[in-house]
């Protein structure tokens, strides 16, 4: 067993990135705080995160008065 190289490191965050950058902005899209998605990187939790940004009222929608539905209007 020896020690990790610099690029494991470099994948490991690489990953860590692709995985938190994504659900940060899609959190602050909806009005919530982007730093919220570093909860991502705990195993099973990130995917409870997931669940409850799908399923909760988004903020920036009711800031805007819109309705639920998802259809953008003319």
């Amino acid at each position: 067993m020896g020690s990790f190289s610099i690029v494991h490191w470099l994948v490991v965050l690489l990953v860590a990135f692709l995985w938190v950058f994504p659900i940060w902005k899609i959190l602050e899209r909806t009005g919530r705080p982007g730093p919220l998605a570093l909860i991502a990187l705990v195993p099973m939790l990130g995917l409870v995160l997931l669940w409850w940004i799908a399923l909760s009222r988004w903020p920036a929608q009711e800031q805007r008065g819109a309705d639920t539905n998802l259809v953008p209007r003319p």
